[in-house]
């Protein structure tokens, strides 16, 4: 449903939100309906009837679809209570296929996925579905892990300098924009003039869009995730390229962007 009140100044327009059934998913779906209250929500589900050569049970399939249908009334619910009348979505086939088709289809400009909860160690996967979709989808994923606070009053955006890192640069100063944020912009890379250069230009950019900001330079050698992550503090949201490399003919986020992904304790924004 499309809505009257849409702020023009809100970096997106329309949300994805995924739904598996978990308090996970309504924590995610909590979290962003604060945040982005104007846009246009879409809940989605997926029951997985693409498992190669085991075709599930009509009753498991019964059992999987009433979960999923009771998870997205969960967060129709958690979405109604904002004041957002939410598109409900029960997909079937291949999960992944199916929500990019969806994504595709309908002009989606921003994922939600939830991190899952680990007991041993933090894994730098996001699951089979997850992984598929915050590297191919093209649009920015925002990956959530447990039930963060709904702010954003601090952004941290780290670069490198590469092309992949210009995207990510915008969307992390438009959000500083609307939500009246500091921005800490935070040079990793192994090039101190290099660096230098890219802070002049993004402190420009910041205060010429009335931004308040923070410059920081870290010259690494090799995989800058410590630095990244030590920097985190008390920022509310990272906000960063995906770095998707291919192998294999097939894309994946980089090592960098799995490993924020993996140890962050706040959300994490990757952008294409």
């Amino acid at each position: 449903m499309h809505r009257t009140d849409w702020d023009p100044s809100m970096p997106f327009r329309k949300i994805l939100v995924t739904v598996d059934g978990s308090p996970g998913a309504l924590q995610a779906a909590a979290y962003v309906s604060k945040l982005f209250r104007s846009a246009d929500f879409h809940l989605v589900g997926c029951l997985n009837t693409a498992r190669g050569d085991i075709m599930p049970s009509t009753m498991l399939l019964r059992i999987l679809e009433d979960q999923m249908r009771k998870g997205l009334d969960e967060c129709s619910a958690i979405l109604r209570k904002a004041g957002i009348e939410p598109k409900v979505s029960l997909l079937s086939g291949d999960p992944a296929t199916r929500v990019l088709r969806y994504i595709s289809s309908n002009g989606i400009d921003l994922i939600v996925l939830r991190r899952k909860f680990e007991q041993t160690l933090p894994s730098p996967r996001l699951g089979k579905v997850g992984d598929v979709l915050a590297s191919r989808a093209l649009c920015p994923v925002l990956i959530v892990k447990g039930d963060p606070e709904p702010t954003i009053g601090k952004i941290l955006n780290p670069t490198d300098g590469g092309t992949d890192s210009v995207p990510s640069g915008r969307l992390a100063l438009a959000l500083a924009k609307h939500f009246d944020a500091r921005l800490t912009k935070l040079y990793v890379g192994d090039d101190p003039a290099a660096g230098k250069v890219l802070l002049s230009e993004a402190e420009g950019d910041a205060r010429k869009h009335g931004v308040s900001s923070v410059m920081r330079t870290e010259i690494v050698k090799g995989d800058p995730s410590g630095i990244i992550l030590k920097a985190i503090g008390d920022h509310d949201i990272i906000v960063m390229g995906k770095g998707i490399r291919s192998f294999l003919r097939r894309d994946h986020l980089c090592l960098t962007s799995r490993e924020i992904v993996a140890l962050s304790e706040r959300p994490v924004l990757l952008v294409n």
